[in-house]
């Protein structure tokens, strides 16, 4: 029995170990006289031992039985060690994730706000004019600067402007000494230009909440909190799945010290002191066993060794892959689309795609939807949970300066299952295309950051090999009437068409059938089964 138990330390200490033990039994039971005729004995028991072992011909103990009093077999407690010792690495990993996507952020939160609360130069211009005109009104000559010498009027307001867009105010060094002579309220229009350059600084400032939202605490706290839990749940132990894997291990003759079957979504099998000296299988054949055993597809087996002690590795593994394309027009009239897209996986195996239209015109329109995508990609690649993200989201667009809010039409696919979810607020109808049928899916929603409460809704289903998942902007749609055009080349789609030429071909023809000028953007994401 003890020999066998040892078996896996190899072939010397089992020996030495029974003879041990037979030599203090014997002394025990008949005391010294017994060992002349015990100690031949044991030496043939231990010399018949070697080369039967050798043979593989003595069998391996499984130690799966209590020794320490608990009630715990020593291999749980070997497996769970095993797993507290990458549970640490995974919460270092998951918090140093989370530094960097709120240090990011922070940089884009302070820039914009910088932006907002720093009046542009037409803005600068516009005041100019109105201080130099609040003197020029009394004065006689002002038909002469306003009219037939404009040009170098307003060549000179140009230059103030500048200055004090650049550097904050304005001096005499920019202002001719001829237009001295002729204004003789050149000094005070400056003055007062610098006044209400000040005093718009101050009011900017003070109605700007940019950084006071930037940081929601509670949601903060809500993340670190979430992520606590999860990683505590994603290391605890499956005991029925850990059943089921040490009976396997034993049916194929991979013995070892300790094994187990860790987490809830992301499962980690870890096998400790594994012998893989006389194993007869290849590492493609444990993974098809434990496969079959636990009803789960695997990565392959890593094995890893310290010190002789060999550790067994393999975690879940992907069942879906994904491809994507995505294609955008801006509105002829702007200089800047409004709609911003994205397409991401995050380090948990969950692929992102998403939309986000700026509502509005212009660059407060793009910059909403582009901080919009960078806050949701940022903080979902940490592995945060999306309900708070969206409620930070909405906390930060509603108290921003800017009469501007953004439509979110997010895809969440999780790679290990094919499960996935459509969180809408409101974005536009999106469509999966299933052997030759269509599906839409619709919500009835606000855009992120007009009510204080989020009504966006988070609907699931499960996506399958074959699939291909179509969302758009509403400046290809808006309502079913709209694009009655869209479904019907949709539902004509090839399943194996490329992406690109899908994507172009929805933005050429809403550009043939929309009677309206807006932003546009297609991304489609076929799926795939992961080999």
């Amino acid at each position: 029995m003890i020999a066998g138990t040892l078996r896996h330390t190899g072939t010397v200490l089992p020996m030495l170990a029974f003879c041990g033990c037979g030599t203090a039994f014997s002394l025990v039971a008949q005391g010294f006289e017994a060992l002349g005729s015990t100690i031949p004995q044991l030496l043939w028991g231990a010399a018949l031992f070697a080369p039967a072992a050798k043979l593989g011909l003595v069998p391996k103990i499984y130690p799966l039985i209590a020794l320490n009093g608990t009630g715990i077999s020593s291999g749980s407690m070997l497996g769970k060690a095993i797993a507290e010792g990458r549970r640490g690495v995974g919460d270092r990993e998951r918090l140093c994730a989370l530094s960097d996507a709120f240090s990011s952020l922070s940089s884009v939160f302070y820039t914009m706000s910088n932006r907002i609360s720093t009046p542009g130069v037409y803005e600068v211009r516009t005041l100019c004019e109105k201080s130099f005109k609040k003197y020029c009104g009394r004065c006689s000559r002002a038909p002469v600067c306003w009219g037939r010498e404009y040009d170098r009027t307003a060549d000179i307001m140009n230059k103030l402007a500048n200055a004090v867009a650049k550097h904050g105010c304005a001096d005499s060094e920019y202002i001719p000494d001829d237009f001295f002579r002729r204004c003789p309220n050149a000094i005070a229009a400056m003055s007062e230009l610098n006044l209400s350059h000040a005093r718009m600084l101050e009011a900017a400032a003070r109605e700007n909440k940019t950084e006071v939202f930037a940081l929601d605490y509670e949601a903060m706290a809500q993340l670190l909190e979430n992520a606590a839990s999860e990683s505590s749940e994603e290391y605890e132990c499956d005991r029925a799945l850990t059943a089921k894997l040490r009976n396997t291990a034993r049916d194929i003759g991979l013995y070892s010290v300790g094994a187990g079957v860790y987490g809830k979504r992301r499962k980690t099998v870890v096998a400790g002191g594994v012998d893989i000296s006389e194993s007869t299988l290849s590492s493609a054949q444990i993974r098809s066993a434990l496969e079959e055993s636990l009803g789960m597809k695997l990565t392959p087996p890593e094995f890893t060794a310290d010190d002789g002690y060999v550790t067994m590795t393999c975690r879940s593994a992907r069942t879906v892959c994904v491809e994507t394309a995505s294609s955008s027009l801006k509105k002829e009239s702007e200089e800047m689309n409004g709609d911003s897209a994205v397409c991401f996986t995050n380090r948990e195996d969950r692929f992102y795609s998403l939309i986000s239209d700026g509502m509005g015109s212009g660059r407060e329109a793009a910059m909403t939807s582009r901080v919009t995508c960078s806050f949701l990609e940022k903080m979902l690649s940490s592995g945060n949970r999306k309900s708070i993200v969206l409620k930070m989201l909405n906390n930060f667009i509603r108290n921003k300066n800017l009469e501007c809010f953004a439509t979110v039409d997010l895809l969440e696919i999780d790679l290990l299952s094919g499960e996935a979810g459509f969180v809408k607020s409101g974005a536009a109808a999106s469509y999966v295309i299933r052997g030759g049928k269509l599906f839409k899916i619709a919500s009835d929603s606000l855009p992120i950051g007009i009510t204080r409460e989020i009504t966006a809704e988070d609907i699931r289903f499960t996506l399958l090999p074959g699939d291909l998942v179509v969302m758009i902007s509403d400046g290809v749609s808006q309502s079913f009437e709209d694009g009655v055009w869209l479904a019907g080349m949709l539902s004509e789609l090839d399943g194996d068409s490329p992406l690109d030429a899908v994507t172009a071909k929805i933005l050429d023809a809403a550009k043939t059938n929309n009677r309206r000028s807006d932003d546009m953007t297609v991304t489609a994401v076929r799926i795939g089964a992961e080999k």
